[in-house]
């Protein structure tokens, strides 16, 4: 059984995290919580991303323990409709170093600065490549035609014959080759800016993105491009 803590509000809550399929494994939602806060608290310079996909009997319970968790008081929220992000310099300055998006559940398109408890709607700002891991090679969006969007998401995972998440798989797609490959083919598309993928400990993905936003500033400096990667 999962902890259940009262001051999350979820002393009759069977709200948890999981991956994929959650018969193989969930985890509490106080530990999940108290890691991101632990993260910004001893990181303070850095600024987290985080995505969540809701379902409709877990989303009202998410919305209760983030709130009497105190960690919505890191989460940036626009201050207009027409979003201008900022720099991640004044998100350090501003300790709003938290970004949440969300789907599922009652989420809906909304103004930014409106959007409940500061988790924007993932699909009023992102494109993305395949997100089933139907194909981990091509830059191609699910979206269609001219689109201007401020995320574009590449989706770098496949899951195993049993439809679950490989480590195995996960150590092949995160290698710099498959990785330098993938982002070769998005070259005259959409300019990816944000990175996912399974076992981010496999691989060389943090070699990759450092490397990545290394070269994507030297572009910008010299003129061209205008975003990093953040994986």
């Amino acid at each position: 059984l999962l902890e259940r803590d009262p001051a999350l509000g979820l002393e009759n809550s069977n709200m948890g995290f999981c991956h994929s399929a959650c018969g193989t494994g969930v985890r509490d939602p106080k530990a999940v919580i108290e890691n991101i806060k632990t993260f910004l608290e001893l990181n303070r310079r850095e600024v987290l991303i985080v995505e969540i996909d809701m379902t409709d009997d877990s989303e009202d319970d998410l919305r209760t323990a983030l709130r009497a968790s105190g960690l919505l008081d890191h989460v940036y929220i626009p201050d207009s409709k027409y979003v201008d992000w900022p720099k991640m310099g004044k998100l350090v300055d501003k300790n709003k170093r938290l970004i949440l998006f969300g789907r599922g559940g009652s989420l809906r398109s909304c103004d930014a600065p409106d959007c409940r408890d500061g988790i924007l709607y993932f699909y009023d700002f992102f494109a993305q490549t395949e997100p089933d891991g139907s194909d981990a090679t091509s830059c191609d969006s699910t979206l269609n035609g001219d689109v201007n969007v401020d995320y574009f998401l590449v989706n770098q995972f496949q899951k195993n014959q049993a439809e679950m998440p490989s480590p195995t798989i996960a150590n092949d797609l995160n290698s710099y080759n498959e990785l330098s490959a993938r982002f070769e083919d998005c070259q005259g598309k959409l300019e990816p800016n944000l990175l996912s993928v399974e076992f981010w400990q496999q691989g060389d993905v943090l070699e990759f993105v450092q490397k990545d936003n290394e070269n994507r500033y030297e572009l910008m400096k010299m003129g061209f491009g205008k975003r990093g990667l953040r994986g």
